[in-house]
């Protein structure tokens, strides 16, 4: 759909499914990954014709252009900035970033080599530098340079293992007592909680 930026109703662009859909500057082209069946999202080496491909949709000639032809799994498609495009595929046998023009015969080119995990999530900044997930951590790849890492610092909260009360009333699912009748355990908002029967004075 698009939307007006001052507001306004919303106009229908494409009724099939188009994940990761990424507008060229022009706003006249539309690069977007298809959704053939759904299934697990994070399902590894899937090879069928169900798999994701990347396409292109040019708004004005209202045509789909499929850009990879990948057996397996072609997703997250980034515009470059020499108007080629950047995306996630399975064909080196995980899930790494590629790269390849929209005209001439050029062949994809591999970007990253990670191995044994998966490249997920990858966007890119106006000066192509490259930003995604791996093995659950942040990495970066500027132009010209090899990927790396992005040290992220978190600050932890107190680790103290004080006693706290919480209100579950009404969200009491399921309860178990215990064999010598001392605990009962219940399940609320979907966690496990063991409550103590002896009584406080």
């Amino acid at each position: 759909y698009t939307v007006p930026a001052g507001g306004g109703r919303s106009r229908l662009v494409l009724p099939t499914p188009a994940l990761f859909a990424q507008p060229d500057a022009t706003g006249k082209q539309l690069l977007y990954e298809n959704r053939p069946v759904y299934e697990n999202e994070w399902r590894k080496g899937a090879v069928s014709d169900g798999a994701h491909d990347v396409w292109l949709y040019d708004m004005t000639k209202q045509s789909h252009r499929q850009l990879t032809v990948f057996r397996g799994e072609d997703r997250n498609p980034v515009w470059a900035p020499d108007g080629g495009i950047f995306y996630l595929s399975e064909r080196s046998g995980n899930s790494n970033i590629w790269k390849c023009p929209l005209l001439g015969d050029a062949k994809p080119e591999q970007i990253t080599k990670h191995t044994n995990g998966a490249v997920r999530f990858l966007s890119i900044a106006r000066d192509g530098t490259l930003v995604y997930g791996f093995e659950g951590e942040v990495w970066r790849q500027t132009p010209g340079q090899s990927a790396q890492r992005v040290a992220v610092r978190i600050r932890q909260g107190s680790s103290t293992h004080e006693t706290f009360n919480v209100t579950g009333e009404g969200q009491f699912s399921e309860m178990k007592l215990s064999p010598d009748g001392k605990q009962i355990a219940v399940i609320a908002r979907g966690e496990v909680f063991v409550v103590s029967m002896a009584t406080q004075t």
